[in-house]
């Protein structure tokens, strides 16, 4: 059986342009989707 990596939660931190920035309500992510 393969294995299955999954870092969706901390790319999204990366990209994050704000420090602090909140990720339950839209907001402005850097780099390309």
């Amino acid at each position: 059986m393969k294995k299955l990596v999954s870092a969706g939660e901390i790319l999204v931190e990366i990209m994050a342009e704000l420090i602090g920035q909140s990720f339950l309500e839209p907001g402005p992510l850097a780099g390309p989707f």
